[in-house]
């Protein structure tokens, strides 16, 4: 047997759950400040300096706009989205 493109196949050791919310990404233009403080290195302050510097075009803009330092984009790039 072999899987179809569309299907995922489920080892003992996966869990289907997290193959979906590997995927899912925090939207820093619509994010609240709590979604965004669970962020690595982004605390209730950055959260409230990244919504008062809505809206964004791109992820670096957080960088553009003086946001977040290099270190924290960094560690946040993968986990963002504009869309």
């Amino acid at each position: 047997y072999v899987p179809s493109k569309d299907e995922i196949p489920i080892t003992k050791f996966q869990n289907p759950n997290n193959v979906q919310n590997s995927i899912l990404k925090i939207n820093i233009n619509t994010a609240s400040e709590l979604e965004l403080d669970k962020l690595s290195g982004v605390g209730e302050v950055t959260a409230k300096k990244i919504i008062d510097s809505r809206p964004y075009s791109k992820t670096e803009d957080l960088l553009e706009k003086k946001v977040v330092n290099k270190s924290v984009f960094e560690k946040i790039k993968e986990q963002i989205s504009v869309f």
